[in-house]
Order: C-alpha cells, then structure tokens, then sequence
C-alpha cells in the first residue's frame, strides 16, 4: 500500500520565518499550540513538531503502509509572505524533507514546497527539489495565487511536465501569512470541515475552465479529499456547459481535461467513496491517509472497492518509482 498524503513539521524550522515564528506557546490551559503568524495549531502535551524517520517506519508497519510520500505541512508555506522570507524557508524545508525520505528511500518519499509568489525562484527550486535531492514532486497551496490560471504560473507548469514529476493540491488555513477567514468560516471549525472542500473544488475548476491542463498536456495534477466536493458536482458543471451559452468550454473539453486530474481517496464514508469512484474511474485514484491528523484514514478504507491504488500510485509517481527499479 502506498500512501500518498501525509504532512511534517520539522523542529529545525522553528522560528525561521521571522516574525510569523514558527513557535510553540503554552496555552491557558497548559496545553502545547503551534503558533504560525495568525494560525494557533493546538498539540496538545506534545513537545515536539518532529517525527524521526525510525518513529515514522514504525507507525507505517502498524498500520499496513509499506510506502509513505511526506510533503510539509501547508500551515507553513507562506504564499502571502515577501519572497526573502518564503525562499529561503522553501529551500530549509525541502533540505529536511529530502533528508527525512532518504533515511529509507525504499519506503519514503517526498513531494517538496515551492515560493510560489515567485515564479522563477519556483522553477529552479523545483528542480533543485527534484535534481539533488530526489525528491517525487511538488505540493502548492490552493492559495497560491489569487487564481492558479495565472499565465504567470505557465513557466512552472511547463517546468514540472518536462521534468516529469506531478504537482499535488493542498488545502489552507486562511490568516497564516495572508487575509483572515470570513466569519462563517471560523465558526463550528468550518475552516476545516468545509473550508478545505471548497478550496480544493474551485482549484481544480479553475484548472480545468482557465485552460491549465489544455496549455500543459504533459502535466500531472493531484488533488486531496477527492478535490471536495467536485464529485458530487460533476453533473452540475457538465449541464453548465452544454445550458449557458457563455460556458467557459465545451462539455467535450471538459470532459477532456477533468479526465487529467488525479485524486486521492481520503473523503470519510463508503458512499462517499463510491461517488468518487462512479466519477472519476479506478485508473487516477491514489491511496491518501492525512497521516496523524485528526482525519487520519485507514487502509481498510479500501476494503470492498477493488482499488488498485498501489499501481495508480506508481503511475503518477513514475519518475520516483522508475528510479528505484533502476537502482535495484
């Protein structure tokens, strides 16, 4: 089983983005919390944001993962941060990510963070990520740009197809580095029950109506969650476009380039699942935990759908994999 979505925090990062910290502060109730700018992420009596690579191995034989690609945490990419600061902490964070999966790069890999909100810094981060330190791919925030079809993106794009290596997703908290949250969505957690759905669906519209994947036919997209709530939404985009005349494309485009995205399986529910399933097809669903969250899934979250994830997995991750089977 390969688990494609799990997050870390290293300790060496703290305190290395100036005013926005990172720090752990003790909370009124004695309880630990890890403050990022204007985000407080409680942990509880935890000491530690930092999980050995041994610690980690252990954790992946209890729960029947034999391979495990890491990616950092989004509480700390700092999109909306000034690109002296955002830089320098990318490269430190992809440094410790690299390292982290070569401990047992049989069983570990990594997807690495990029500045985004400089784009030729990204381009050669990137392949600094992918060149010398081995690492799989790349993970962005949702909020990575104000619309992630911005033309300006297009040099970044192109760099992750060429080099062969897929682009994952992710889903963040407002108020880190950047704008607070509306207010409906700090109430109940929603920033994080529905908050993360929404961003994940608009993200992957956006590529699909802004023409990303059209402009970059080589470049592999993942989402997590099942891109939100795009599943159960399908249909309505499908009569969008064969309805309103000012659709942003053809329902055959459409069609076209949802059928490029890539999602992982972590949405909670057998019919949830099952949607996923009946929409998107077996072929670009890759198995994901959110390894140690609160949310965290289970293997046997697969059990009855006749996934083969492992291989889906390979297929997405395929310059990654390749090299080992070269290494052997």
């Amino acid at each position: 089983m390969i688990d494609v979505h799990a997050h870390l925090f290293f300790n060496e990062l703290l305190g290395q983005a100036g005013d926005l910290g990172p720090r752990i502060e003790t909370r009124p109730d004695g309880t630990l919390a890890l403050v990022t700018g204007g985000y407080t992420f409680p942990m509880g009596n935890r000491t530690s944001v930092h999980f050995s690579p041994e610690q980690r191995l252990e954790e992946l034989d209890a729960a029947g993962i034999d391979v495990q690609i890491v990616s950092g945490s989004p509480l700390w990419y700092f999109h909306h941060s000034p690109a002296s600061l955002a830089v320098p902490f990318a490269r430190a964070f992809n440094d410790h990510l690299g390292a982290f999966a070569a401990a047992a790069p049989e069983r570990l890999k990594a997807v690495g963070v990029l500045p985004v909100q400089d784009t030729a810094a990204s381009v050669k981060e990137l392949d600094r990520a992918v060149n010398e330190l081995n690492l799989a791919g790349v993970m962005i925030g949702t909020d990575a740009r104000a619309r992630l079809d911005d033309r300006d993106l297009d040099e970044l794009y192109a760099a992750l197809a060429e080099l062969d290596v897929p682009l994952m997703i992710h889903s963040t908290i407002a108020g880190v580095d950047g704008p607070p949250p509306e207010e409906r969505f700090r109430r109940f957690k929603n920033e994080l029950t529905i908050g993360h759905p929404f961003q994940e669906t608009e993200a992957a519209l956006t590529l699909v109506f802004g023409g990303v994947l059209r402009r970059h036919p080589g470049l592999r997209v993942c989402m997590p969650h099942g891109a939100g709530t795009l599943p159960y939404l399908h249909g309505r985009m499908r009569a969008f476009m064969t309805k309103l005349p000012d659709a942003p494309m053809s329902v055959e485009d459409f069609d076209e380039d949802f059928g490029r995205l890539w999602f992982d399986t972590h949405v909670h529910g057998k019919g949830s699942l099952r949607l996923l399933i009946d929409v998107v097809g077996p072929e670009r669903l890759v198995f994901g935990t959110n390894f140690g969250a609160w949310d965290t899934g289970r293997t046997s979250d697969l059990d009855g759908t006749g996934l083969d994830t492992e291989a889906n997995a390979r297929r997405l991750f395929r310059r990654s994999f390749a090299a080992d089977d070269t290494a052997a």
